[in-house]
């Protein structure tokens, strides 16, 4: 039932501070927290055997799942930046994710990731942290499982078993690596930018 409760808000107007009662309605339940239904805890079981089970790159196999699409990187990085498409993007339509058993319960936060290309949702993932394009196409997968990963952490409860625990928190230490090597990159790539803009003309 609803019940109304008195709560005190504060304004300021003129600089002098005021202070006037507004209602607040609260919602109250006698009843005891919801329980989740043996169905649901089901399905999370499901979504945790699932994202344990999760390689994306076995996807690598099945071309027609997915889309590499590359180009030019920039920056200082050797003899191959400007010359070689080191930089590649990773294309995948939610509806490929669904197809490979994307559970349920994720797809409405993955959905939410996509954007709408040629009338598809897709996700896009880009990397050039590596100087060959292979390192950097397995780069983009592996950003794929850590976005799916943190999707799941919204919906999900964290699991208790020991062993799990430690995967996550393994993969989670080297997406940290990751992103810092990201980062140093593209530091590196500012810096060669700065410095070539100074340079003869």
């Amino acid at each position: 039932m609803l019940r109304s409760y008195p709560a005190i808000l504060r304004v300021v107007q003129g600089g002098i501070r005021q202070y006037e009662v507004i209602p607040l309605i609260r919602s109250l339940s006698t009843s005891s927290p919801s329980i989740p239904s043996r169905d649901e805890e089901e399905e999370m079981e499901r979504c945790r055997t699932w994202l344990d089970h999760f390689d994306p790159f076995a996807l690598q196999n099945q071309r027609s799942k997915y889309e590499f699409t590359t180009s030019r990187s920039s920056g200082p990085g050797g003899q191959n930046v400007n010359k070689i498409e080191s930089k590649t993007t990773l294309h995948i339509s939610l509806e490929s994710l669904v197809s490979i058993g994307l559970p349920k319960l994720l797809i409405p936060i993955v959905e939410s990731r996509c954007t709408q290309k040629n009338g598809q949702k897709k996700l896009s993932f880009t990397s050039d942290v590596y100087r060959r394009q292979d390192d950097n196409k397995r780069e983009c997968f592996a950003r794929l499982k850590t976005m799916i990963e943190e999707s799941a952490r919204d919906v999900i409860r964290g699991p208790t078993d020991p062993d799990r625990v430690k995967r996550i928190q393994t993969r989670e230490k080297n997406a940290k690596i990751r992103k810092q090597i990201s980062k140093e990159h593209l530091k590196a790539k500012k810096a060669g930018r700065r410095g070539s803009s100074g340079g003869d003309y």
